[in-house]
């Protein structure tokens, strides 16, 4: 059982096998380290422009005004009896204790970020605040009594 006559056997060089092999994985590693040099400039031209379109955004809309009463964030308008203080000492205790202060306005409760000793002044009493809302926290531009 032999081969027909006049045909020969095609045989697989194997070097072939293998320089062709590497020249896709060559290929693939090329195509690899470009699609990541893109990512990462793309990335970072990303966040250099929403760095810079940030601040122009907040500045637009972010100052709104407040009106409501300085608690602290433990008792909120119901302060302990048990301090025999009143309700403004009780929120400064609290806050010297390392509770927050917060703006109660009707059903909402809001943080405030500023200055504590202004905000130990002003506990308990009603205040109009303007500053920049992020989430549930004002950070204060200015806040006064309106009582």
């Amino acid at each position: 059982m032999g081969l027909p006559r006049g045909r020969s056997v095609a045989t697989v060089d194997p070097m072939r096998q293998i320089n062709q092999a590497m020249f896709w994985m060559r290929r693939l590693s090329a195509v690899s380290v470009l699609a990541c040099c893109s990512a990462l400039l793309f990335a970072t031209v990303g966040a250099a422009g929403a760095e810079s379109a940030g601040p122009e955004r907040q500045a637009d809309n972010s100052q709104q005004s407040f009106d409501g009463t300085v608690t602290c964030s433990k008792c909120g308008t119901r302060h302990s009896s048990d301090l025999a203080k009143n309700a403004a000492d009780c929120a400064r205790i609290c806050a010297h204790l390392g509770a927050g202060f917060t703006l109660v306005d009707g059903d909402k409760v809001y943080q405030l970020d500023g200055d504590t000793n202004v905000l130990k002044k002003l506990a308990t009493r009603r205040v109009h605040v303007v500053g920049e809302v992020e989430g549930t926290t004002i950070r204060i531009s200015s806040i006064a009594p309106t009582d």
